[in-house]
């Protein structure tokens, strides 16, 4: 919408792209107050209520004082050039019931809509981001970085699922390997839970073996002499 001596608003209203339109009615949290003054060509977010920002903006062509008052009007930048192109942009007058423009509610979805019933609005053919201190980014070196992220994320995906089905092909195995993890642990609590380390358990046990088995020896040699 185009509302003289007062704002345009613009952002990305609908695509044929669904990743594009997720990311454009993503929520943003609200910022805080930084004071700042609204006044020509301050850039700010559009919301409906508390952390209501998405990727609709606008431009301020004045300074209204009503702009600043809600809180998702904080000031994130400011047009440095070309200003005066951007108040020549085509009115149709503020949404209902204050002017005639578009609907908010409707122009999401499809393009019919603006094509349609406001052929004249003035529209974005190409957009150039660029980080402070950084280079443009450049179009298609961003869809190839996010088709390798995509890809990446594919192939771990294959991974995980051959992985599942791996895993399905040999129950025993598995069950196999829970039962020797079970009598481990069960050992190693053992081990904790005893006074006496099992180690010494066994030798106690082998002496007293050896001992039984010569006082039985000897018990047969003294029945021998007798008989």
């Amino acid at each position: 919408r185009v509302v003289p001596n007062f704002l345009v608003q613009f952002g990305i209203s609908y695509s044929h792209d669904q990743d594009l339109q997720a990311l454009a009615h993503r929520s943003i949290p609200d910022d805080p107050k930084k004071g700042i003054a609204f006044a020509p060509g301050i850039i700010s977010y559009a919301g409906s209520g508390p952390n209501s920002r998405t990727s609709q903006m606008f431009i301020s062509y004045g300074s209204a004082s009503s702009l600043g008052t809600q809180l998702w009007e904080t000031p994130v930048g400011s047009v440095i050039e070309g200003l005066e192109n951007a108040k020549e942009f085509y009115s149709y007058g503020d949404m209902p019931p204050w002017g005639k423009g578009p609907v908010q509610g409707k122009i999401h979805g499809h393009p019919e809509y603006i094509e349609n019933e406001f052929p004249l609005t003035d529209k974005f053919v190409e957009c150039h981001v660029q980080r402070l201190g950084g280079k443009a980014v450049d179009p298609e070196e961003e869809r190839m970085a996010r088709e390798l992220e995509e890809a990446s994320d594919q192939r771990s995906s294959e991974h995980m699922e051959k992985q599942k089905h791996r895993d399905m092909r040999h129950p025993e195995m598995l069950k196999a390997q829970q039962e020797i993890m079970k009598e481990q642990q069960q050992q190693a609590q053992l081990q904790s839970d005893s006074p006496i380390p099992v180690s010494l358990v066994a030798v106690i046990a082998l002496a007293v073996v050896a001992v039984l088995f010569a006082l039985l020896k000897g018990k047969n040699k003294d029945t021998s002499k007798s008989s």
